[in-house]
C-alpha cells in the first residue's frame, strides 16, 4: 500500500501513471537517484492495461506510436487485449526511514555507466536494451506477448535505464539479462495460480 504522512514517510509520487498528469503536487519524487546497483531490498511488480495505455499512442497525439497500435490491433496483441501485461521491476526500499526517507533507488551509478545521464536522454547506447537482451526478448517474440509496449515501444529502454540499471544485473557481463530474466519470470508467477485472477481480463 503506498504510505503516508502518518506512517512517517515523505509523499510518494505516482509511478509513470496517468494520474502523474492529474497530482502535479506529488511530481517531487521519492526516488534516489544515482546510488550504486544491487543496494535494495525488495521488488514491485508493476502491471499494466495496456489498451489503456496504448490510448497515447494513437495518431494525433504526442506520443503517436502506429507500430504499437498495428500490434495491438492484430494477432500480436492478443495477450494484451486480455491480460495485464509487464510494465516494470522496482527495486524498492522496504525501509524507507534506513535510506533517509528515500523509497527505492532509481537511475543508479554502476562501473559501466551513470545511469543518471539516461534520465535526460534516454536514447544513449548504455540506456538502451543489448543487442543480446532484443535477441532473447524481442526478436525471439517473448516480448511481443506480455510486454507489448517493450517490444513496439520505448518501455523498455526507460525500464533498464531507470529501474534495471539499479539490479545485479547493471554490473554484470553481459549486462541485463538477469534483469529481463526476473521479469519475465515474475509475470509467469503473478499469471499462474491465484495470481491468474489479477492477470487475466476473465
Amino acid at each position: 500500500s503506498l504510505p503516508n504522512a502518518a506512517k512517517g514517510y515523505p509523499p510518494r509520487q505516482p509511478r509513470e501513471t496517468a494520474d502523474e498528469l492529474a497530482l502535479p503536487r506529488l511530481r517531487m519524487s521519492a526516488g534516489l537517484s544515482g546510488p550504486p546497483p544491487a543496494d535494495y531490498t525488495s521488488y514491485v511488480l508493476a502491471l499494466e492495461w495496456q489498451p489503456q495505455w496504448s490510448l497515447r499512442a494513437c495518431p494525433g497525439s504526442a506520443s503517436a506510436d502506429p507500430r504499437l497500435i498495428e500490434a495491438m490491433a492484430g494477432s500480436l496483441g492478443a495477450w494484451a487485449r486480455q491480460n495485464l501485461s509487464l510494465h516494470g521491476l522496482w527495486p524498492e526500499y522496504t525501509n524507507a526511514s534506513a535510506h533517509a526517507g528515500w523509497r527505492w533507488p532509481q537511475w543508479c551509478n554502476a562501473s559501466r555507466l551513470d545511469y543518471r545521464v539516461c534520465e535526460r536522454e534516454e536514447g544513449l547506447d548504455g540506456c538502451q536494451p543489448t543487442e543480446q537482451a532484443l535477441a532473447d526478448y524481442n526478436v525471439s517474440g517473448r516480448w511481443q506477448s506480455w510486454a507489448i509496449e517493450y517490444a513496439f515501444g520505448s518501455l523498455a529502454a526507460h525500464e533498464w535505464s531507470k529501474h534495471g540499471s539499479c539490479s545485479p544485473s547493471a554490473e554484470q557481463q553481459p549486462a541485463q539479462l538477469e534483469y529481463w530474466s526476473w521479469q519475465e519470470e515474475a509475470v509467469r508467477v503473478a499469471a499462474a495460480g491465484h495470481g491468474s485472477r489479477l492477470v487475466s481480463a476473465g
